[in-house]
C-alpha cells in the first residue's frame, strides 16, 4: 500500500500511512531521517512536475485556441495558481527544514538532484 502510494506520486499519503496506519514513525527518523528526506524530495519533484505539465497544457491549448480572454485567464490560473504556489511553498520548506542537514554530503547531493528538476523544467520552457 505504501509502495503503491509512492509509485503513483502520493508521497503525503505514504507518509501518513507510515505514521498513522502502520505505526512505523521510527522508520522515518532512522539514519538521520534520510528516508523522510527522500520522500519529501520526491513530493517536491511531483509538485514541480504537476506545475510543468499544467504549463505545457496551457501553452498547447493557448496556441490552438482563438485566445478567448476568459479561457486564457482560467488556464493561466491553473498553470500559475495553486500547483505553482504549493510547489514554491514546499520547496522553501524543504530548503529551510534541511538547511543544517545539507552540510552532510549525502543530504547535499540529494537536495542538489532535487533542485535540478527545476532547472530541467526551466530549460525545457526556454527551448
Amino acid at each position: 500500500m505504501i509502495l503503491c502510494a509512492i509509485q503513483r506520486g502520493d508521497i503525503e499519503g505514504a507518509l501518513n500511512d507510515l505514521r498513522e496506519r502502520f505505526k512505523f514513525p521510527d522508520v522515518l527518523s532512522r539514519d538521520g531521517g534520510i528516508l523522510r528526506l527522500k520522500l519529501c524530495c520526491r513530493q517536491f519533484v511531483e509538485l514541480v512536475n504537476t506545475v510543468a505539465e499544467a504549463k505545457r497544457t496551457f501553452s498547447a491549448s493557448a496556441s490552438r485556441s482563438s485566445h478567448n480572454g476568459a479561457q486564457d485567464v482560467a488556464a493561466m490560473d491553473v498553470a500559475d495558481g495553486v500547483p505553482a504556489q504549493a510547489a514554491g511553498t514546499y520547496g522553501r520548506m524543504l530548503r529551510t527544514v534541511h538547511k543544517e542537514a545539507a552540510k552532510h554530503p549525502e543530504v547535499h547531493a540529494l537536495l542538489e538532484r532535487t533542485w535540478s528538476v527545476i532547472v530541467y523544467h526551466l530549460r525545457c520552457v526556454a527551448m
